[in-house]
């Protein structure tokens, strides 16, 4: 990604795994909190996040039975009332709608350079588009390099990144 050259000479700070496994919300800022101590003035922060979304192609992928089971109601309520879910799917995991991303960091003093989806549109075809000829894994890969910051397709993305600097 052009647009991240020339970071070496700046302190950024990656947060990868604790916004995906820490259930409160006082916990997440926390971190957060103790990770800007270390940022650099024009630093940027990393963070990386499971969406709600993840837990959906989860259970479409590999079970699809279990949503409809009662143990997985509040997930779904969840997703359907546009709000973050904690709770075991494939992980225990806090799994963020992706519309309090933004709000998180905000309140937290951060202002959005970008958010990307990491695996792009083709994060529920992986094991597919590894078998394919490599014309058509490129290509595929073009189109959701192309669209892994438009908003629209952020829910195809299991993982978030959200990339951010202090106001």
């Amino acid at each position: 990604m052009s647009c991240y050259n020339g970071l070496s000479n700046k302190s950024n700070i990656l947060i990868m795994g604790p916004f995906y496994h820490l259930f409160e919300l006082n916990d997440r800022k926390k971190v957060l909190l103790d990770s800007l101590e270390h940022l650099s003035e024009n630093g940027l922060i990393f963070a990386s996040f499971i969406s709600i979304h993840a837990g959906f192609n989860y259970y479409l992928s590999d079970c699809p039975n279990e949503l409809i089971n009662e143990s997985q109601k509040s997930f779904f309520d969840s997703a359907e009332q546009n709000k973050s879910w904690a709770g075991s799917a494939f992980t225990e995991a806090y799994f963020i709608d992706i519309d309090e991303i933004e709000e998180f960091f905000n309140e937290c003093g951060l202002e959005k350079v970008t958010i990307f989806g990491q695996e792009g549109i083709t994060a529920t075809r992986l094991m597919d588009l590894e078998k394919a000829p490599e014309d058509v894994r490129k290509y595929w890969l073009e189109i959701s390099l192309r669209l892994c910051d438009n908003r629209k397709y952020l829910p195809y993305s299991s993982h978030i990144m959200y990339v951010g600097k202090r106001k």
